[in-house]
């Protein structure tokens, strides 16, 4: 494992002034050139927008040496960066593809995992692996933040009902944008008359003080009217016009758009069953109670339109196409009837199977019978012959305070070892733990490296065997490095 250590040859301002003018006069240089040969093209690798510029991923010309900054991780890590072997002909680096939706999600991701924040700091952002190698292999992470930015909120089960609040003594309802678009998208009648009304005869606030105080809003309320409260609002010329017919007849006013299926219709084998059983009572006959019929077919169809809008409209093509026999019989054909496709495995290859087997047969012994009743007969007599003699134990006190000092001392020293903090100073943890941070990781890239992930597997890399190779090769060389 190498060591973390803080390098202490220079001062680190005297380092950081070297450095400076090296970059200074390599850039000069760059610059230089550039402006000689115009109509030379140099290639750049891709790399997301705002993803700092390391010696991993150089921008310059193959044949200009990139100065090295000064790291605050080891002097083995200093010596140790070089170009990135495996990102200079990568893509966007992430399964998503966008370059500023990636370099987003890997905001977000190292924002929530200070962990991962603090390893990216001490690699990537001091040269010893680049962004890509970084994120190669991480990729579940982004993907799973994306998944969780595309979720969207479903709609809320209970039924659009405004309840009245009392605010500074007065009842008052208060009307919100999402409440307007609920209570249009639950009751169409209702955006009906407030598209037919505002603002020509109604201003906004007018439509919705009427509305809430019509026989229309009543009767759109989520509890069974009585005749009572239907008496009680007064009228109104312009709401009551919209008013509907209880649907309370045997047969809804709303019929569904869409057949029933036939493997789970109730309704379909309902006759076969009337001869046998009890007698269904009065909550049980369909129709026998009016006045709940409005209310349970209400509840039906909104439950329907959280279905519909959860599941999305099914397109036409696919109806016409589900209303044949294949598609019924595709219904029939369950997955868990059909035999798996047992996987061959992995054959072991033994090189001598006969001398293994024989190897094993020969080293059992064979098992002497037991004879059963002899070994009653040995356990009765013991037992017959065992006298109680607990009052005539004497335990020496030497022998016992001895006992009872050494589990007391036992306690105590579990008791300072939980309480006693570590006794190493904070720099040298904090190193100790950078250090093995920093070498999971280059094992992390070392074995990517030497066994990379399936094709199906998505991956931010798209390296060739000898880009890998070299790659392997970097990370035993900084891995074995100071061991």
């Amino acid at each position: 494992m190498r060591r973390v250590t803080t390098s202490r040859s220079r001062h680190p301002k005297q380092v950081a002034l070297v450095e400076r003018e090296k970059f200074k006069t390599e850039l000069t240089n760059i610059i230089g050139r550039n402006r000689v040969s115009t109509t030379t093209t140099t290639s750049t690798p891709n790399r997301p927008p705002g993803t700092p510029l390391i010696p991993g991923t150089p921008a310059t010309p193959s044949h200009v040496q990139t100065p090295r900054p000064v790291t605050a991780i080891s002097r083995a890590a200093s010596s140790s960066r070089a170009p990135s072997v495996a990102s200079d002909s990568r893509g966007p680096g992430t399964p998503i593809g966008d370059p500023t939706t990636d370099f987003r999600l890997r905001k977000k991701v190292l924002v929530s995992t200070p962990e991962l924040a603090q390893l990216h700091r001490e690699l990537v952002m001091t040269g010893q692996i680049s962004e890509n190698e970084f994120w190669e292999g991480r990729e579940h992470l982004l993907l799973a933040q994306a998944a969780a930015e595309s979720q969207k909120r479903g709609k809320p089960g209970q039924l659009v009902d405004p309840r009245p609040q009392t605010v500074d003594g007065e009842v008052k309802i208060v009307i919100t944008p999402q409440l307007v678009h609920d209570i249009f998208e639950e009751y169409p009648v209702v955006a009906k008359a407030y598209n037919d009304n505002v603002p020509n005869k109604l201003s906004e606030s007018e439509f919705w003080i009427r509305y809430f105080q019509s026989k229309l809003f009543n009767a759109h309320r989520a509890s069974i009217r009585s005749s009572a409260t239907q008496h009680v609002v007064k009228d109104d010329p312009i709401f009551d016009k919209y008013l509907e017919k209880d649907d309370d007849e045997l047969e809804p006013r709303r019929q569904r758009e869409e057949g029933v299926d036939m493997f789970i219709d109730l309704a379909a084998t309902a006759v076969d069953h009337g001869d046998t059983g009890n007698e269904k009572d009065v909550t049980m006959q369909a129709g026998k109670q009016r006045a709940v019929l409005p209310l349970i077919r209400k509840f039906n169809e909104h439950s329907g339109r959280l279905l519909n809008s959860s599941l999305g409209e099914q397109p036409a093509k696919r109806r016409r196409v589900d209303s044949g026999n294949e598609a019924r019989y595709s219904q029939l054909d369950l997955e868990d009837l059909h035999t798996n496709d047992s996987s061959e495995g992995i054959l072991l290859d033994m090189q001598d199977r006969r001398k293994y087997f024989e190897g094993r047969s020969t080293n059992l012994q064979p098992v002497e019978k037991l004879n059963v009743k002899a070994v009653v007969q040995e356990a009765n007599t013991n037992i017959k012959g065992w006298e109680t003699r607990l009052s005539q134990l004497k335990i020496e006190r030497k022998a016992g305070d001895a006992a009872l000092v050494a589990m007391t001392q036992n306690v105590v020293a579990r008791l300072e070892v939980t309480k006693r903090k570590s006794d190493l100073p904070e720099g040298i943890f904090r190193q100790m733990t950078t250090c093995q941070t920093a070498a999971n990781e280059f094992l992390r890239q070392f074995w990517l490296a030497i066994y990379p992930p399936p094709l199906e597997v998505p991956t931010a890399s798209s390296s060739n065997p000898a880009q890998r190779t070299a790659k392997a090769a970097k990370m035993a060389w900084i891995l074995g490095e100071d061991a």
